[in-house]
């Protein structure tokens, strides 16, 4: 079992401001790393909620998802309503951390640390081909699997299966993308069934990796307008979701902080860091047009490219992985499965 180091653990204080009954913690960029490395290194259960304006709306109206939040061991801001209200609030939030940010700074400390990933969720085969592009962006990432459940409510026997076959995996991180409040309960419900360090639930972020949904420029993701790409794209699916669910909690949420701002309350400095250098690189090959392989741009992710070429020809036309989808059938390596 790992232990976190002293000095690590004393530089982690948690420093929160309530958002509409929602405590979002207020990390800065920067801090990252240190976050999942505590975790992981800990050898604890650990949950990591990335809150958002939708959030805040569901938690409002379902008591069990609102307790799921409130005992997180970290709550990070992945919406940019959440940003301005804390400022206005006085209490700005360094930086928007998403569940991609979560993904790829795992992924880059696996590839440098060993820490196992394991992705669960999303359609069949997305798990699948996320992980590939991950193995493609860190050549080193260490993933222990991956898994798409079936759709629907999961029966006791699937919810079994799940869990042992992510603690069979030796995983150090696990990202499950059901959906919220789904993904978020289910771990809650097994996290310490799980044991695994650090469990996360990240949404559409498979999707992303895979090539499956196009994420918005960045710079309506700066500009705040993220939600209206994404519902151009899933118009159907999302409409009521922003339209009827969220507006009216981003008006109340707005109204209150004005409030606030206008009694006096002065806003506390904060100093935002800039992205990491090779999630930022990741980040910039992944918003390139993709047809087929993305070319890769420096001799290591050339490697990687290649790797990755190679399993999909073996792969067939298909281009998946069989199921249960355990990674070891992509990366031919035992060192990093066994």
């Amino acid at each position: 079992m790992r232990v976190v180091p002293n000095a690590a653990a004393a530089q982690l204080t948690r420093d929160r401001v309530a958002l509409l009954g929602t405590q979002v913690d207020r990390v800065p960029r920067d801090a990252i790393d240190a976050w999942i490395t505590a975790f992981i290194e800990s050898g604890q259960p650990h949950q990591v909620v990335t809150a958002n304006l939708d959030f805040i709306a569901v938690a409002r109206k379902r008591p069990p998802f609102a307790k799921v939040i409130a005992e997180a061991a970290l709550v990070v801001c992945d919406g940019k309503p959440l940003q301005w209200a804390a400022r206005l609030q006085g209490s700005p939030i360094p930086a928007r951390v998403t569940g991609m940010d979560l993904v790829l700074h795992a992924a880059k400390l696996s590839a440098a640390r060993g820490y196992r990933l394991f992705l669960l969720g999303a359609a069949p085969g997305v798990a699948e081909r996320a992980a590939l592009e991950l193995l493609k962006l860190f050549p080193s990432c260490e993933i222990a699997g991956t898994y798409s459940p079936p759709k629907g409510e999961f029966s006791p026997a699937e919810n079994a299966r799940m869990v042992e076959m992510v603690r069979a995996a030796r995983t150090d991180a696990l990202f499950v993308a059901l959906g919220a409040p789904k993904q978020d309960e289910w771990i809650k419900a097994h996290l310490e069934e799980l044991q695994v360090p650090l469990c996360a639930g990240i949404g559409g972020v498979f999707n992303f990796l895979a090539g499956e949904t196009r994420r918005a420029p960045v710079w309506m993701q700066q500009a705040g307008f993220e939600w209206a790409f994404r519902l151009t794209q899933e118009p159907s699916r999302l409409w009521r979701r922003y339209l009827i669910n969220d507006l009216p909690i981003f008006f109340e949420l707005f109204m209150g902080q004005l409030a606030n701002r206008s009694a006096g309350t002065t806003p506390r400095p904060v100093a935002a860091a800039p992205l990491d250098t090779e999630v930022l690189a990741a980040l910039e090959l992944m918003d390139r047009p993709r047809s087929g392989i993305v070319q890769a741009t420096t001799p290591l992710r050339r490697f990687g490219a290649q790797r990755v070429r190679a399993r999909r020809r073996s792969l067939g036309s298909a281009g998946r992985i069989r199921r249960p989808v355990l990674v070891r059938a992509a990366l031919r390596s035992p060192s990093r499965v066994s």
